[in-house]
């Protein structure tokens, strides 16, 4: 559409502000969204922040003890999972938040019992 606007009509108009006014209408009773190629089918809309890959039940950073913001104590670990290209491996690095000594477990996938049993064995290594 942008794209006709500006090869027919010589007008410059984002695709993000055609979406904008397409679904202000809607809300407005309007029936523009019908004619859209996916007929008003959802679709996930730029700038849209969903929760895929959120830990549910997770507890914030900012509700740790005050201890380990100070960096004062060994034995203040920091796991991560890094995920790679595509999807196709990860990583589980742990690391110490005083001494920096790392630990790295390269894990088939990032399911919770291969990440468990990665940061176990880690655990049980240097407990």
């Amino acid at each position: 559409m942008s794209g006709w606007l500006k090869v027919e009509q010589d007008l410059l108009i984002n695709i993000e502000r055609i979406c904008q006014h397409i679904w202000t209408d809607k809300l407005k009773g309007g029936t523009l969204y019908q004619h859209l190629r996916h007929s008003g089918k959802k679709i996930k809309q730029y700038g849209y922040k969903d929760n895929w890959g959120q830990i549910s039940n997770r507890i914030s950073i900012d509700d740790r003890p005050v201890i380990v913001s100070e960096k004062t104590r060994l034995g203040s670990w920091e796991i991560d999972t890094d995920i790679g290209k595509n999807h196709q491996s990860a990583l589980v690095t742990i690391v110490d938040r005083v001494s920096k000594f790392t630990m790295i477990k390269n894990v088939t996938s990032k399911h919770t019992d291969i990440v468990t049993e990665a940061t176990n064995t880690a655990e049980a290594l240097f407990g």
